[in-house]
């Protein structure tokens, strides 16, 4: 699947931005931050945040970002956030997070959302020549993908499930007190890597589908292999759905933004071909997070030096023989799940799903500072809004995949990302805005949460 009109190689024809506020990591926390602030008034319960953008995919566009705090449950959060382009592309996506049911120790967070954009591209070939680098991989041309017009909707259920041990023994909604956005008690780090002792252990159980949909035009039915029998007309279609299962201890002093302990998490992904799934297949990865504390100074509230290991692993992979040098991918997840580099999260000054393959490894680090003097809190409009504290960051990150896990070849011709950020916190959240470049392009990413 080969692109077949050039690209755009100037600065600002690379720079891309992700409109996706207030989405999916909202979900992962089960607390309660109270800051002092709010002492004696009533803590703003819902945000609304305009926004205006314009990119090479999508144009110019405008937006809005609602969240809404409490409610039946005060750590509970509903979160909406939507826009339009002048080329008609367009977004929505929303959900709720962290509330219990059935039981004070089960927290449902079920997001969905829907996009449509008249410009969108997916990297990862599904037949592949003898000598031919496939779509996605390690050595792949950043113009051997797939483009055109399409939509993109998904539904997430996630049940988590807080163990009785650790620090989770007592308070199934763990209370953290803050100063300004800086935890002063309520830490639930344990005193070792032990989840009897300290820390909160989760098992997660994530339902999940997502159908990608592409209409096949005069402009890009070339892109598809002659195999497929595509037709002008047609539409391509991805579509997934299954289960995700996890296990997580998080031995972090305060989730939001934690400046010491750990975060560990084992997870297990599988399609396993029900309703209208394409394929089926199975990813599995570890994630491991280590924070360190570099104390404070007279310029900076806070400075933290953050580490981020990861791998995956797709063990349903398989490439079939078709003889006359061809090449069938079977049983593979799509390009953004399983051992996939690139996007918001993980090789971010790379467009998302650019990198994928049967096996991945990732590393960052991040120098997360937190300076005394906050803009934010007298700006005119926003000015009464809970800021908390404004971030600098700073961020180096390296991996690659591979096609198989061997450890020797992923750490061969890695691929880079470097970048700064500013980030945020407004009452309990934070609100991530990340500039990143790579030896391919310049990423522009504003998003929901700290990075890991």
């Amino acid at each position: 699947m080969k692109q077949i009109e050039s690209t755009n190689r100037s600065l600002a024809a690379r720079i891309t931005i992700a409109i996706v506020l207030f989405c999916a990591p909202a979900a992962r926390a089960d607390h309660l931050v109270i800051d002092s602030a709010d002492e004696g008034r009533s803590p703003r319960s819902s945000i609304i945040v305009p926004f205006a953008f314009s990119t090479e995919a999508l144009s110019t566009g405008v937006g809005l970002a609602y969240v809404k705090s409490g409610g039946q449950q005060r750590q509970q959060n509903f979160f909406l956030t939507g826009y339009y382009t002048s080329n008609d592309s367009y977004a929505i996506f929303g959900g709720l997070s962290k509330r219990q049911i059935l039981s004070d120790r089960l927290f449902f967070s079920p997001r969905v959302g829907i996009s449509s954009n008249t410009n969108q591209r997916f990297y990862g070939d599904l037949f592949i020549e003898s000598g031919q680098a496939p779509s996605g991989s390690n050595s792949s041309s950043e113009d051997d993908f797939v483009f055109g017009e399409g939509t993109d909707s998904y539904l997430n259920l996630d049940f988590r499930y807080l163990l009785p041990i650790g620090n989770g023994k007592e308070n199934p909604v763990h209370h953290y007190a803050t100063t300004d956005g800086i935890l002063t008690s309520g830490s639930t780090m344990g005193s070792s890597w032990n989840p009897f002792a300290g820390g909160r252990t989760f098992i997660e159980i994530k339902p999940f589908y997502q159908r990608r949909t592409m209409e096949i035009t005069d402009d890009n039915i070339n892109q598809f292999p002659p195999i497929l029998g595509p037709m002008v007309g047609d539409t391509a279609k991805s579509i997934t759905n299954g289960i995700g299962f996890s296990l997580e201890y998080d031995n972090r002093d305060f989730p939001v933004n934690p400046a010491r302990g750990s975060h560990t998490a084992l997870e297990v992904e599988s399609d396993f071909g029900w309703f209208d799934s394409n394929t089926t297949w199975t990813s599995v990865s570890f994630d491991f997070a280590k924070y360190l504390d570099l104390g404070t100074s007279k310029n900076f509230r806070q400075k933290v030096l953050a580490l981020n290991a990861w791998t995956a692993y797709v063990p349903t992979w398989d490439v079939v023989p078709l003889g006359g040098g061809e090449f069938r991918i079977d049983n593979r997840p799509p390009s953004n799940r399983g051992a996939t580099l690139g996007g918001v999260k993980r090789l971010r000054g790379y467009p998302r799903g650019r990198f994928n393959d049967k096996a991945a490894v990732y590393y960052t680090a991040e120098l997360r500072l937190i300076p005394e003097w906050n803009p934010l809190a007298t700006w005119p409009l926003i000015r009464n809004w809970p800021w908390r504290w404004w971030q600098w960051v700073g961020f180096a990150e390296i991996g690659r995949v591979a096609p198989t896990w061997n450890l020797s070849t992923l750490h061969e011709d890695m691929k880079w990302s470097a970048g700064i950020g500013a980030r945020a916190m407004i009452g309990g959240g934070i609100m991530r805005f990340d500039y990143a470049k790579s030896d391919e392009t310049t990423q522009f990413w504003v998003f929901f949460g700290q990075t890991f």
